[in-house]
C-alpha cells in the first residue's frame, strides 16, 4: 500500500501569469468574465508526489488545476483494495463533480506526478 501524505498547509506558491495558464486547456479556452472568476485570486502551487488532495466524500474545499502535475482518481474495491480510475492532466481539473452540482468527490484524488496547478483563491 502507498503512504499518502496530507496536503501541506503552506505550499510554496507564485502569482499567476497568462503563459501559466496556458498551460492548463480549461484555462486556456477561458475569456473575459469567466476567466476572471475562475483565475481571480488564484495561485501557482507545486504539489508533491502523494499528497492527497481530496478525500473520498468530504466536501470540496479547492479547485486545481494542473499544469504539469497528475492527478489520480482513487476509490476503494469492496474488499478494500484500492485501485486508480481515472487520472487529471494539464486538459481538466480536480473538480469535475462541482460541474454536475456536487459539493464532494466520491472517490481520492492524489499527485501521481508532482508538479504546479493553479489554485483558485478560494
Amino acid at each position: 500500500m502507498i503512504t499518502l501524505k496530507p496536503l501541506p498547509s503552506a505550499l510554496k506558491a507564485r502569482e499567476v501569469t497568462p503563459e501559466s495558464l496556458g498551460q492548463n486547456a480549461i484555462l486556456k479556452g477561458l475569456e473575459g468574465p469567466e476567466a476572471s472568476a475562475v483565475v481571480g485570486g488564484g495561485l501557482i502551487v507545486d504539489l508533491p508526489l502523494r499528497a492527497q488532495i481530496y478525500r473520498a466524500n468530504e466536501p470540496i474545499d479547492r479547485v486545481y488545476f494542473p499544469l504539469s502535475c497528475v492527478l489520480s482518481v482513487v476509490t476503494t474495491m469492496r474488499n478494500g483494495h484500492q485501485i486508480e480510475v481515472g487520472t487529471i492532466g494539464r486538459e481538466g481539473t480536480s473538480a469535475i463533480p462541482l460541474l454536475f452540482g456536487r459539493q464532494d468527490f466520491r472517490e481520492r484524488i492524489v499527485l501521481s506526478g508532482p508538479g504546479p496547478g493553479h489554485r483558485d483563491g478560494s
